[in-house]
């Protein structure tokens, strides 16, 4: 079964983050609310959400700097921020890829705008995957086998006691190629024999040396290539 998209949703306004909860339920999310700058920070820093949902009025500090924080880690996901009309907050908030809506927000709007992120953010695949027979790797210290891998990414298969331990981000090791970088995960899926769960990720904060080796490793590694989608 898939798991449900997540979404965080930092908002100081109790009833407000009640009443996102809601709306963002019937969009398909299943959201956790936290109330100040500081638990959003530390939901960041150890979490991946698949929508990032803030007001900009945050105490001593607003939501756009948890959009810089967000997208300065990689994070590659929809970020909404609500506040009082003002056009210079509307316009830092384009310049760093969120969108801004006013208050009260609106149901309807909020879900059109989720509707639209979602398009934009969905991953598009830009080479080919390639499956892969038996290829060992370690999910930080989780074992993994490799299904198929693409410049952009890949999908495996945990295989420990506890595959749900899967992180938001984790170091992918691959010892016959000598291969260690760092990865997002995307997406988990329980498969049908319910031997382990499958995983996509993409590849992120890879420096040019590391994404080099990446795709030698794409190149290299004896498989059989499938269409693109």
């Amino acid at each position: 079964m898939n798991v449900r998209r997540q979404a965080l949703v930092v908002v100081s306004d109790g009833t407000l983050g009640e009443t996102l909860v809601d709306w963002l339920g019937r969009g398909g999310y299943a959201s956790r609310v936290v109330r100040t700058f500081a638990a959003g920070r530390a939901e960041l820093d150890t979490t991946a959400p698949d929508l990032l949902v803030a007001q900009i009025k945050l105490g001593a500090y607003n939501g756009l700097h948890l959009a810089i924080r967000s997208h300065s880690r990689g994070a590659k996901a929809p970020i909404i921020l609500i506040g009082d009309p003002d056009p210079v907050l509307q316009a830092e908030a384009t310049r760093h890829n969120a969108a801004y809506l006013t208050t009260p927000p609106d149901e309807h709007v909020l879900l059109d705008t989720v509707k639209k992120l979602e398009a934009e953010y969905r991953p598009t695949r830009r080479s080919p995957r390639k499956r892969v027979p038996m290829l060992e790797a370690l999910v930080n210290d989780l074992r993994a086998r490799i299904l198929d891998v693409s410049y952009e990414g890949l999908r495996l298969q945990v295989s420990d006691e506890q595959p749900s331990a899967i992180p938001p981000y984790f170091v992918l090791q691959i010892p016959t190629f000598k291969v260690s970088c760092r990865a997002q995960r995307v997406w988990t899926l329980d498969p049908p024999d319910k031997t382990g769960l499958w995983c996509g990720a993409s590849i992120v904060g890879v420096d040019p040396a590391g994404a080099v080796a990446w795709r030698a490793l794409v190149d290299s590694v004896p498989g059989w290539t499938l269409l693109a989608h």
